[in-house]
């Protein structure tokens, strides 16, 4: 029955894309964040590329449709540009690369995710479009956190902390997957209208932050913490919504077990104490810094990093026989040691833009309700994912360039609409923080295209 229903949703998704286009890229994400080839892998065959056809009717409609682009701003602009040197240094990275296969394997799927990301921040400069997104990323993924809840219960261990989540995603790729998008039902919780997306958004909350729980990540649960201590500053400071919040404090305490707050004290213990975990990161770490002084303006090529480390680390490591041992466990030092600084620059200068303008417009409550719960959602996000990234690699996690492209996609929004205003039309409507639950309340949540 599951698989019928994925189908029908494929079906839709394609004919939704070819009209509108917009509608294909939330179709996409929501496929992305269902795994339904993993949730479903006793119907559907592993080899379905449900996204692939989605995005190919995503090109098509857009041609057909050809409306001109919307403004964006300017530094999303430059990020834009900057994703795109990104991807074509990648591409020049497999030319020579050490491990062709390899290198293209990794390359094969990054211009595919950023690609989607483009797409996003700039078919997504609607606020009812950015809602669409949101929401829908909530519920496709509330179905696979309740998945990993409902097998925890009946094995009674996580078998995925040791095994991975999803098709080719470790455990720590999905705990910062949960993480960012978590982040979102959050901020969603806090500023709907509606008691029905409330309930559901809460509880898509309350499951993804249990899986994330159960997948053991002590540096997303670190991530986590920053994230919504982020989120109970800048969101309305409402009865309802200080409700939630303390709803969201007891379920995690109800939770969270004696083993999660042990390993989550774990993480600010130093010295002796230190376990093998974070003392074996924090060699790999070094060894990552020196590799990348062999090729430090455009590195190694994709993917190939872990080569380097492995050389470098001692013959009774038996490295070669580890992938996981080669890889430096931090995202910044893996593109400086893959891309190196060109494409580390390119890279974190679209991620860095959109938090930073995020953050501007979120202090000056710049926007309609829905661009302000999308650029929270998306700062709130991505300081999360980026803190867990500290300590794993968040190259291949598709929650990071979304929380980045709807950002982005929000901010192009509010500047559209700021640029078709005199500034003192936009200062007059500069609104304070107890006038924003009233507003979200009383404004509609625009229908239709």
């Amino acid at each position: 029955m599951g698989a019928l229903v994925v189908w029908g949703f494929l079906v839709i998704g394609i004919i939704a894309a070819l009209s509108r286009p917009w509608l294909g890229i939330v179709a996409y994400y929501f496929f992305v964040f269902l795994q339904p080839k993993w949730n479903w892998h006793y119907s559907i065959p592993k080899d379905v590329a449900f996204e692939r056809y989605i995005i190919i009717a995503v090109l098509v409609g857009g041609v057909l449709r050809c409306r001109q682009l919307p403004p964006l701003h300017p530094w999303v602009r430059i990020g834009l540009l900057g994703l795109m040197g990104w991807m074509a240094l990648a591409f020049y990275g497999t030319l020579g690369a050490r491990d062709p296969r390899m290198s293209n394997f990794v390359f094969s799927a990054m211009w595919k995710i950023v690609l989607v990301a483009g797409f996003a921040t700039v078919g997504l400069a609607e606020p009812h479009r950015m809602i669409t997104l949101l929401r829908m990323a909530t519920v496709a993924s509330l179905y696979s956190t309740y998945r990993i809840t409902k097998d925890y219960l009946d094995l009674g261990f996580c078998r995925y902390i040791q095994d991975g989540w999803g098709w080719g995603t470790g455990s720590n790729q999905a705990s910062m997957m949960f993480t960012g998008l978590a982040m979102i039902s959050l901020c969603l919780t806090l500023f709907e209208k509606t008691m029905y997306w409330r309930a559901i958004t809460f509880i898509a909350f309350v499951f993804q932050m249990h899986a994330v729980m159960l997948l053991d990540s002590r540096s997303c649960m670190l991530g986590a913490v920053a994230a919504v201590g982020i989120i109970v500053w800048m969101a309305p400071k409402t009865k309802l919504n200080v409700s939630v919040l303390l709803a969201g404090f007891l379920a995690g305490l109800v939770l969270a077990g004696p083993s999660v707050v042990e390993e989550f004290a774990s993480t600010f213990k130093g010295g002796e104490d230190l376990d093998v975990s974070a003392k074996s990161r924090f060699d790999l770490w070094g060894y990552g810094l020196r590799a990348f002084q062999g090729s430090p303006l455009i590195g190694f090529g994709p993917g190939m990093i872990g080569y380097q480390v492995a050389d470098l680390l001692p013959q009774e490591a038996d490295a070669r026989k580890h992938f996981e041992i080669r890889n430096p466990h931090n995202t910044p030092i893996e593109v400086l040691g893959d891309y190196g600084i060109f494409g580390f620059c390119a890279m974190y200068g679209f991620f860095g833009s959109v938090m930073l303008i995020s953050f501007q417009y979120l202090r000056r409550n710049m926007g309609c309700p829905e661009e302000r719960v999308t650029l929270l959602a998306s700062f709130s996000g991505l300081l999360a994912v980026s803190i867990a990234s500290v300590f794993s690699s968040s190259l291949m996690v598709e929650a990071y360039y979304t929380l980045a492209g709807v950002g982005a996609a929000a901010i192009n929004s509010v500047w559209a609409m700021k640029d078709d205003q005199d500034p003192e039309v936009i200062e007059a409507e500069l609104v304070t923080q107890e006038e924003l639950m009233e507003e979200w309340q009383e404004e509609p949540t625009p229908v239709g295209v």
